[in-house]
């Protein structure tokens, strides 16, 4: 059983003031015992990028020596070595994470900064036609990296100044209002904005273009500019794909054709990753008709998105249009179960602790997509033995696993050591209710009550 003492480690982005900067004190118990030399390996370390971490060969105390960016890295896993002065090992080398939490650093950007589309005279409204794009370095599962989408203007303003709306989440733009007619107002410009913090913080704009076309004119695919200056690109809008699909394949999925195929005949090809490269034959397209197959059920755990080049070429050989980039994004199932990164964890605690002490931290991952309520986990406690002096000795809070006194009585000359058995499960929630879906194995807590004048690290996790 690993006697490793080791607090969680977490450190900002971007810290000021003097370096370097006390991190946490890493002791094996067997420090009570003989003197230690501690040491530390890994990236971040004595690997690239070197000397980010030190730790004090004596103390035990890791050091960060400059300021780190998450955006360039979000982790780092190093090696803990401790070797009593004797020479010999005192502890099997132990791995901790070092987690860099991230700051509101980076403002989104479009991808573009004018987007162009087409729409139908006499839309209904909710006809969506185009959609705009932005990205943020930041972190996407906080809301640093969450992105709201909203018009700030319209010109001309008629025959309303709201024809359009736009979707918040997606950027996605759609028929707000009836009355587009092409013959008052055959063109649209539409100032768009994104901003994080869910739409309070760091922003930036954008100019959607929007042509109204006859209501016989066929749009094959809508079209916008591209950062690398390329114009009148047409870029076919994201085609999602939910995983695990059932029934016959290959199923069809878009069709994508040029709109020179009216006046002779055009062959389609793709190429990419997931069409002639590795993993190769995932998706076809018909030559003729130009629609766009998928040949088998896709596994969002293996590959969440595919970019992959729609060629168009005349039957005489010519090119009949630039080749142009198309995403597929596989669509998230609720098909993997949250795992605890540990069947038991190790903690302590000191008797006599108030309600509202926390003392340690259990943690669960859910491969599902982070981005979804299939991957937001929430903690719960099943049982505690001995139920001793009550049964509700300890809280659980449902979203950090973070562990704590709830009642008062915590006494080691009645009970030393405790066990609970905690259960986690993703979530999905429907009109504020939750329904609870999937649940990962039981596992077991043990704590162990020392006195108070005892001095010891929480415990993350052990074996």
């Amino acid at each position: 059983k690993s006697t490793w003492v080791i607090p969680p480690i977490n450190i900002p982005e971007n810290q000021r003031g003097s370096f370097p900067k006390f991190v946490a004190q890493i002791k094996s118990e067997k420090a009570k015992e003989s003197i230690i030399h501690y040491g530390i390996t890994g990236p971040g370390s004595d690997l690239p990028p070197a000397g980010l971490f030190k730790i004090d060969r004596d103390s035990g105390w890791l050091l960060v020596t400059e300021p780190l960016d998450r955006e360039k890295q979000s982790e780092y896993l190093l090696t803990l070595h401790a070797v009593s002065i004797s020479g010999t090992v005192a502890e099997e080398p132990m791995e901790i994470a070092v987690t860099v939490l991230d700051q509101n650093d980076n403002k989104p950007e479009f991808i573009s900064k004018t987007f162009l589309g087409k729409v139908r005279e006499g839309s209904a409204p909710g006809v969506t036609f185009m959609t705009v794009t932005a990205i943020d370095k930041d972190d996407p599962n906080s809301d640093n990296g969450i992105l709201i989408y909203s018009i700030l203007s319209q010109s001309p303003p008629f025959p309303n100044p709201h024809m359009f709306t736009i979707n918040q989440a997606t950027g996605s733009i759609s028929v707000n209002s009836p009355g587009l007619d092409r013959e008052k107002s055959s063109k649209y410009d539409l100032i768009v904005m994104v901003a994080d913090m869910t739409g309070v913080g760091l922003s930036t704009t954008a100019t959607a273009i929007i042509d109204v076309v006859s209501k016989d004119e066929k749009i094959d695919f809508p079209m916008t500019s591209f950062p690398n200056g390329v114009k009148d690109t047409k870029v076919i809008p994201p085609i999602n794909i939910p995983e695990n699909q059932r029934g016959a394949f290959p199923k069809q999925l878009a069709q994508i054709k040029s709109s020179k195929s009216k006046g002779s005949i055009v062959h389609y090809t793709i190429t990419g990753p997931g069409a002639d490269l590795p993993p190769a034959g995932l998706f076809e397209m018909d030559k003729t008709s130009a629609w766009l197959l998928v040949t088998e059920p896709l596994d969002r755990e293996k590959q969440s998105e595919y970019v992959l080049i729609v060629h168009a070429v005349s039957i005489n050989g010519d090119i009949a249009e630039d080749p142009v980039p198309i995403t597929i994004t596989v669509i998230d199932q609720n098909d993997n179960k949250p795992e605890f990164i540990s069947k038991t964890f190790v903690g302590k605690v000191r008797e006599g602790s108030t309600p509202g002490v926390t003392f340690m931290t259990v943690t669960a991952i859910d491969k599902d997509d982070p981005n979804t309520d299939h991957a937001k986990i929430k903690y719960s406690i099943l049982s505690q033995t001995p139920p001793i002096p009550n049964s509700h000795m300890f809280a659980i809070s449902p979203d950090t696993g973070s562990i704590s006194v709830m009642s008062p009585g915590l006494d080691q000359e009645i009970i030393s050591n405790a066990e609970i058995t905690e259960i986690t499960t993703d979530i999905a929630p429907i009109a504020e209710i939750f329904d609870i879906t999937k649940a990962a194995p039981a596992t077991n807590l043990k704590f162990e009550l020392f006195r108070k004048e005892e001095t010891v690290w929480k415990v993350l996790s052990g074996e």
